[in-house]
Order: structure tokens, then C-alpha cells, then sequence
């Protein structure tokens, strides 16, 4: 990890009522220093939704992770921050279709998404969430094909 974002924290969205916690308000977040090493890039001064990892008070995250200008959420990404929706994604996974290689509907503790499936609609409308023992989307927001 080659570049150190120092970062403020407006808001915590994994505590609940998305309070910020015990630690500073100002905080170091590392990233590998260029793209084709998976480092995240952000412009000074704009505000960004950050996800990534904490391990040993060390802070990190990398272009694979969830992260957005705060500005460029859609009303649903919004909500679902401050209703907590991404908070109850924990052992879910989205498995989208790779080189035609698809997982079948009912895959254990996951969201699929077929071949023909609009992804970006799922990632800004819709969430993969916790529903009894195995996960579900969220909404139908987004047509099947």
C-alpha cells in the first residue's frame, strides 16, 4: 500500500443509526498507488461512500471495492446506507455469469445474475440481502430476462 488518503468521517454506515464510534474522525485509509495495482483514486475535497478493511487499526481499501462519490448514488444506494439494507448482505454473495459460465438460480447464500441480467441496475437499484436462511434481491427493480 503505497498512497495514505487522510480522510474525515462524516459517517459510519456499519454502526448503528450510523454513528461513528470510538475511533478519531480523522482517519488514514491506504491504497495501492496506481490502478493496475487495484489502487482506488479520490479528488481532494469531494466526499465518497469508502468500503474496504481494518485490520490491526490499519485501514485499507482497493479499486475492487465499494466506492462512490457521494454525489453519484442513486436514491436507492441512499437509502439502503441509512436503512442499514447493506448491513443484512453478511454471507451473501452476488455471483454474476463469467465467460458463459453461470451459477444456477437457487445457488446456496447467493443473488445470481444471468447472462442477459442489466448489472448495473442491479448494483444502483437493488441489494443482495439476508431473507431466512439464504439470500434474495431486495426488490424487483430490475427485470429479469
Amino acid at each position: 500500500m503505497d498512497i495514505a488518503y487522510t480522510v474525515r468521517i462524516i459517517q459510519d454506515y456499519t454502526r448503528p443509526g450510523g454513528q461513528y464510534y470510538r475511533r478519531p474522525s480523522v482517519q488514514r485509509i491506504y491504497t495501492a498507488s496506481d490502478s493496475a495495482a487495484c489502487g482506488a483514486y479520490f479528488r481532494i475535497g469531494e466526499e465518497y461512500i469508502i468500503t474496504g478493511d481494518i485490520r490491526n487499526q490499519y485501514w485499507s481499501t482497493n479499486l475492487c471495492s465499494w466506492n462512490f462519490q457521494s454525489s453519484q448514488l442513486t436514491p436507492y444506494q441512499k437509502d439502503a446506507l441509512e436503512m442499514g439494507y447493506y448491513k443484512q448482505t453478511c454471507g451473501c454473495v452476488v455471483r454474476p455469469c463469467f465467460n458463459g459460465q453461470c451459477y444456477p438460480p437457487s445457488y446456496q447464500n447467493s443473488c445470481v445474475l444471468g447472462p442477459n441480467d442489466d448489472v448495473s441496475c442491479f448494483f444502483q437499484h437493488n441489494s443482495c440481502r439476508r431473507q431466512g436462511n439464504d439470500c434474495a434481491w431486495h426488490t424487483a427493480a430490475c427485470q429479469r430476462y
